[in-house]
């Protein structure tokens, strides 16, 4: 994903976007990439390559965001030393993800029926 407006930079709007496609099944947390560039794993029974911009409305304004396949992207899923279990958790304890609440980006909308012109450019060159 390129292109989201720095007041998008955070989990919420990332997911929002890419639910478009289908599922989200985690935003890659990587230093090095630059903020307004995010790789987002999708789980999708689509046989088709991504290759779409989409209008993405934020406070008001209109943004082009480039959305886009990696094929040579390969996300380190499981990091060193940690264990993947499939037992649930018996606690009682509810977890709360407040990196995806509902209600905590609500000024960000995403118009999947209205995609960007190509040839329109915005303030990110796109």
């Amino acid at each position: 994903m390129v292109g989201l407006p720095c007041c998008a930079w955070n989990d919420v709007a990332v997911k929002k976007v890419a639910s478009m496609w289908d599922e989200v099944c985690f935003i890659e947390e990587d230093g090095d990439a630059p903020l307004a560039v995010k790789r987002v794993c999708i789980k999708t029974a689509k046989p088709f390559l991504i290759q779409d911009m989409v209008k993405v409305v934020a406070q008001g304004v209109e943004y082009g965001v480039g959305v886009h396949k990696i094929s040579n992207w390969e996300p380190n899923i499981m990091e060193e030393g940690e264990i993947e279990s499939d037992i649930p958790d018996l606690s009682g304890g509810e977890e709360e993800d407040a990196c995806f609440e509902d209600d905590a980006n609500d000024f960000i909308d995403v118009e999947n029926d209205d995609k960007v012109d190509e040839r329109q450019e915005n303030s990110f060159g796109m």
